[in-house]
């Protein structure tokens, strides 16, 4: 797990409430479950990432903190953002911005790396929509990616090498979601957890 990515609460509010079968009003008793996270700390070798979580006992008015571990859930170069969580904590859906015509998150490095090395700076446009606000869309798409998730007690950490590479759902030469101003918007996961809705035009 990368802290630029993902925060921990999201778990904990995500399996509080995928518990719940009935639908009510958020409460106070709601939030005092939800789990208080502080002080995220990256391991040294960056694969481990540290924090503190706070549970709250309101008949006994006491507040218990415990140190848990997380390892990386991903390291795409190309970052990440809008993830949101399956409903049983398994797996985190979330968009990055990819080469439409590389499979992997090799070809996506090095495609970075030889355009930020190239002496040439200008652009060629030959279809729209080629700018949003003050963007330009170039040569990346936004495509769904989806990650295991691996939360643990720190008592007993998880075996190295658990996790899995982020898996590409949407690949093509086409955006998801089609427009976005950052979040969670335009698609979901069913609750339970085998499918993901989604908003694409792949019109050419």
């Amino acid at each position: 797990m990368r802290a630029k990515l993902f925060v921990p609460i999201l778990f904990f509010a995500a399996t509080v409430f995928a518990q719940s079968p009935q639908k009510h009003p958020f409460t106070f008793e709601d939030m005092m479950k939800l789990k208080r996270v502080d002080e995220p700390m990256p391991s040294p070798d960056g694969k481990w990432v540290v924090f503190s979580a706070t549970d709250v006992d309101l008949e006994a008015n006491t507040k218990i903190s415990r140190l848990w571990i997380v390892s990386a859930l991903t390291s795409i170069s190309t970052g990440g953002g809008g993830a949101i969580w399956s409903p049983d904590g398994k797996n985190i859906v979330f968009v990055s911005a990819v080469y439409p015509d590389c499979k992997d998150d090799a070809c996506n490095k090095q495609r970075d790396e030889e355009l930020k090395k190239s002496k040439v700076k200008a652009k060629i446009f030959t279809r729209l929509f080629y700018r949003r606000w003050t963007t330009f869309t170039e040569f990346k798409r936004s495509h769904l990616f989806v990650v295991g998730a691996f939360v643990s007690n720190a008592q007993a950490p998880p075996a190295a090498g658990a996790s899995t590479p982020p898996r590409d759902l949407t690949p093509g030469d086409h955006d998801v979601p089609p427009f976005s101003l950052g979040g969670q918007d335009m698609y979901t996961i069913s609750p339970d957890g085998q499918e993901v809705a989604y908003t694409s035009n792949v019109d050419e």
